[in-house]
């Protein structure tokens, strides 16, 4: 798996650094640390990669829908056939 560059992402969005970490629910200091070089969370770089690269709406994101969302993700299908 290629490893996601924030800054490098977000750039190519065109957003600043507050509008491109509050979709995934992390602070501009945050988020200019993980630009910085520190270690991102797993979960960090999940909710970027499902924004960013995949572009799903993270906040549309709950408990009744995760669990169709991973199947679809892992499977291609929301049944998991």
């Amino acid at each position: 798996m290629t490893r996601i560059q924030p800054r490098e992402l977000r750039r190519l969005s065109g957003r600043t650094q507050q509008t491109f970490w509050q979709q995934v629910h992390v602070t501009q200091s945050g988020g200019s640390r993980y630009e910085s070089g520190r270690d991102m969370p797993a979960s960090v770089i999940e909710l970027l990669r499902l924004h960013y690269v995949l572009g799903i709406d993270t906040r549309q994101i709950n408990a009744s829908n995760a669990e169709q969302i991973r199947a679809v993700l892992e499977n291609g299908t929301a049944g998991g056939a």
